[in-house]
């Protein structure tokens, strides 16, 4: 039986390439990559022709699978979907968070972080999510593997 992997905190930063099943957090030779191109807060968005109030949070990127997988073995297929988001106030508590269902991209459910991931894909998302207004921090968390936890500010720089 194999060991889990030690949980990586890495601090999450806007337009930067993050990975998965690396050696380091700095090798980004890795099973899964990542980038967040937009985060930002927002108090509405746009919903079949109507406006939807809410505190929320956009965001946007890319996630990506190498070409022909990674050499390491790692099954990435199904990661994306063993991840949760979460949102971390100055009380230190960690509060679940999800897609907000009232918003979803043009092409719907299939246009937020994607689900699945085969060899060679890429695939971009937008999704919002709902926060409290006292979130300071959004979490990605890997809860199956416990590859790695990613935090990006939500206020200030990120």
């Amino acid at each position: 039986m194999g060991t889990k992997p030690k949980l990586i905190t890495v601090e999450g930063h806007v337009g930067e390439v993050h990975g998965a099943f690396c050696d380091s957090p700095e090798d980004y030779d890795c099973a899964i990559n990542f980038i967040i191109r937009d985060l930002e807060r927002v108090t509405e968005c746009k919903s079949y022709d109507r406006l939807v109030s809410a505190n929320l949070v956009k965001i946007s990127g890319i996630v990506s699978v190498p070409e022909g997988g990674h050499p390491n073995g790692v099954d990435s297929t199904y990661w994306p979907g063993f991840v949760s988001w979460s949102t971390v106030g100055d009380d230190g508590v960690d509060r679940p968070t999800d897609i907000f269902g009232e918003c979803l991209p043009e092409n719907g459910i299939r246009g937020a972080w994607p689900q699945s991931l085969f060899p060679g894909d890429s695939k971009e998302f937008t999704q919002y999510m709902e926060v409290p207004e006292t979130a300071k921090t959004l979490r990605l968390t890997d809860t199956v593997t416990q590859s790695g936890r990613w935090e990006f500010a939500l206020d200030g720089d990120h």
